[in-house]
């Protein structure tokens, strides 16, 4: 359906952006980082500045953390500053702070240290708030960041805490990619 409305629809970057992320949330990281580059080739600068260009911005977060694409990263990363410690919201739909996603590009961009205040700043809000949902995704981000800055432990106490909040909240696609970080923190899988 959301490609569809992506093809229905190509002058709302939010549509593509959103079917970005959802690709990667179907292992579909291939075409997702396809995406993305010709989003980052047209320039992120030009999405339109409306109500939905925090939405836009942080779904193409979400593709460049997870696809690894550390130039999207960076360009990404400059964009979505300025709404740090606030939350994500488009007029109907809200998801989540926007420091959760700069966590997830600082640490595409191997800046640990860096996510782990973004990621920490993220879940005071989500607490805050009371947006469980989203905190079970920043905690699962958080989690990931700390494996790949080589803290096994950490990231799996994190991953539990995500798995936990996940479950408790009826999120399964954060729910399974903890139990997968899990599973690789556990048994010692690369990075």
């Amino acid at each position: 359906m959301l490609e569809q409305a992506v093809a229905g629809n190509p002058g709302i970057p939010a549509f593509q952006a959103g079917l970005g992320a959802i690709l990667c949330d179907l292992g579909r990281v291939e075409e997702a980082a396809a995406m993305l580059e010709r989003a980052r080739a047209s320039g992120f600068a030009a999405v339109p500045k409306d109500q939905v260009c925090s939405t836009a911005l942080t779904a193409w977060a979400r593709v460049a953390a997870d696809v690894g694409a550390q130039p999207a990263a960076e360009e990404l990363y400059d964009l979505v500053e300025p709404w740090r410690d606030l939350l994500v919201w488009n007029g109907s739909t809200g998801y989540g702070a926007a420091d959760s996603y700069l966590g997830c590009l600082a640490a595409t961009l191997g800046a640990h240290d860096r996510a782990h205040q973004h990621h920490a700043a993220a879940s005071a809000l989500h607490q805050r708030e009371g947006v469980r949902g989203w905190e079970a995704r920043n905690l699962f981000w958080w989690a990931r960041s700390q494996y790949a800055a080589g803290h096994p432990d950490r990231a799996r106490t994190t991953a539990e805490q995500a798995l936990h909040v996940a479950r408790e909240n009826g999120c399964a696609t954060t729910r399974r990619r903890a139990e997968e970080l899990l599973q690789a923190a556990s048994s010692g899988s690369p990075r």
